[in-house]
């Protein structure tokens, strides 16, 4: 079954579009089949993985569509990742309901933060703790990216990653360069990237596994944890408060 990741924020500017490019790439580069999606109007996923399309590495493994739909989610692809833009108009929503993750890239600031309980409130109350991951974008340890990190952490969210801010990647994404992806991914730059692909996989595995159990349960059969209201240990929408 697809991995059906949502990136999003409706923050520009804190990486969104080059986590997006990058979880692809790696995906390919494990040769698991791609089906991503640009919903973005500013279109910048679609330019950047055009050219893929004719790459003899990934071209049988990779589509990349600009028109979003519900079936699309039924897709063979082992993962399916949405490039979404950042507000909630009804490309969003339907990407948001439908995903497995929404993966949301935060940077040290209370704008890209701030964002997190309306996403929450946006995706509805059937979702799981674990599938409201964040990747933590350029936090260094000074006062504002330590203030972000308390609030992350009083949110109750769980962060998969983070990512400090590599200047060679937007700079060969943005270059043209039909072979950035090769450049843009140096070991030394990949490596955070990898670990944050390994833990959706992981969390991937467990949401499986969830549902297995879920699905063998009797009708008479007490709810899943997560997905009791009256259970003190979970908010509305199914964080920690």
């Amino acid at each position: 079954m697809a991995i059906k990741v949502a990136v999003f924020n409706r923050k520009g500017g804190v990486g969104k579009t080059t986590l997006a490019i990058i979880l692809t790439q790696i995906a390919l580069m494990n040769n698991k089949t791609v089906s991503a999606f640009d919903q973005d109007e500013q279109n910048s996923f679609n330019v950047s993985m055009s050219y893929l399309r004719d790459e003899p590495k990934f071209k049988d493994l990779f589509t990349l569509k600009t028109v979003l739909k519900k079936e699309d989610f039924d897709s063979s692809a082992d993962w399916i990742i949405i490039d979404c833009p950042p507000s909630f108009n009804e490309r969003t929503r339907l990407a948001l309901r439908n995903s497995d993750f929404i993966v949301i890239p935060v940077r040290p600031d209370m704008y890209s933060t701030m964002m997190l309980t309306q996403i929450r409130q946006a995706a509805g109350d059937y979702k799981k703790l674990f599938q409201f991951p964040l990747v933590k974008v350029g936090f260094a340890g000074n006062i504002a990216s330590r203030l972000a990190s308390e609030r992350i952490t009083d949110k109750g969210y769980i962060t998969i990653g983070n990512l400090p801010l590599y200047s060679t990647i937007p700079a060969n994404i943005s270059s043209g360069r039909k072979k950035w992806w090769s450049v843009g991914l140096q070991a030394h730059a990949r490596k955070p990237f990898k670990a944050v692909y390994a833990r959706i996989e992981l969390l991937h595995r467990k949401l499986q596994e969830l549902r297995r159990k879920k699905s063998e349960r009797t009708n008479d059969a007490p709810d899943d944890y997560y997905d009791d209201p009256e259970n003190p240990d979970v908010s509305t929408y199914g964080l920690n408060s």
